[in-house]
């Protein structure tokens, strides 16, 4: 108990409302609706394929992480054999859609937990850290990197979806019918319960919304380096004495103002 309270004295909360603090705030929340929104995102709909008097229809969906090739594919193979019409093979291509979607969530994850680490250190331990000047470049350097892997998880997922879209949709369904493809009077194939894509297209939205929020992070997080602290001390005027180097403001306070 008396070591909670002692952590508790030294906190310091006010460095949450200083740009840097409050920007890793957004970034804690921004990365769980991305990879929260990626994960839940999913639908079914249902294929009907009428052979004369015969109707037969089964139900099919997609979920995180999108393996249309596998799961997918074999339900509906096995519903249009079942209706006794013959399924096209042209199957999905989703080891792309796998890999960009679990590429998005593992950056979603990461950026989660880094952001709990970050926001603990700049609460707990700033002034310890402040003293070697070791953190504010560490973190600068991760923000940047967090940033390029938001873009490139963002653009990966976003044709991910796009790619969702495309094999899901009711003309690509039923022209996988092979009769219904060659229009044989016979067959009538159709898609009831459309797809539903909210929650996939608001996780791509999600995800460039990250990239601009760690993106406009790292001019912060830069300020904070020994890079920037050099260059803001400025030189001397022409005949005059050099002045004390006055470090600009941190974010992370030191041991006298507790």
């Amino acid at each position: 108990m008396d070591k909670v309270l002692s952590h508790a004295q030294f906190a310091n909360f006010q460095a949450l409302k200083e740009p840097l603090g409050f920007i890793k705030i957004i970034e804690f929340f921004l990365a769980i609706f991305a990879f929260a929104t990626t994960t839940s995102g999913g639908s079914n709909f249902s294929l009907n394929v009428k052979v004369n008097a015969t109707d037969r229809q089964c139900t099919m969906g997609y979920y995180y992480p999108f393996d249309l090739g596998g799961q997918y594919d074999s339900v509906f193979e096995d519903c249009v054999n079942k209706a006794g019409a013959k399924p096209m093979s042209v199957s999905p291509a989703s080891n792309s859609i796998i890999s960009s979607s679990q590429f998005f969530v593992f950056v979603g994850v990461l950026a989660f937990l880094y952001c709990l680490v970050a926001i603990g250190v700049y609460v707990f331990g700033a002034s310890k850290l402040k003293a070697g000047n070791c953190f504010p470049t560490v973190d600068f350097a991760i923000t940047v990197v967090f940033a390029i892997f938001w873009l490139a998880g963002s653009s990966a997922w976003t044709q991910g979806v796009v790619d969702i879209k495309y094999y899901t949709d009711a003309d690509f369904v039923t022209h996988r019918v092979q009769e219904c493809h060659d229009g044989n009077p016979a067959f009538v194939c159709t898609l009831s319960g459309e797809a539903n894509y909210a929650n996939i297209n608001v996780s791509a939205m999600f995800g460039f919304l990250n990239v601009l929020v760690w993106a406009g992070n790292c001019w912060f997080a830069y300020k904070e380096t020994n890079w920037f602290q050099k260059r803001t001390d400025g030189a001397p005027a022409d005949g005059q004495a050099p002045a004390a180097a006055q470090p600009a403001p941190s974010a992370f306070p030191s041991n006298d103002q507790y």
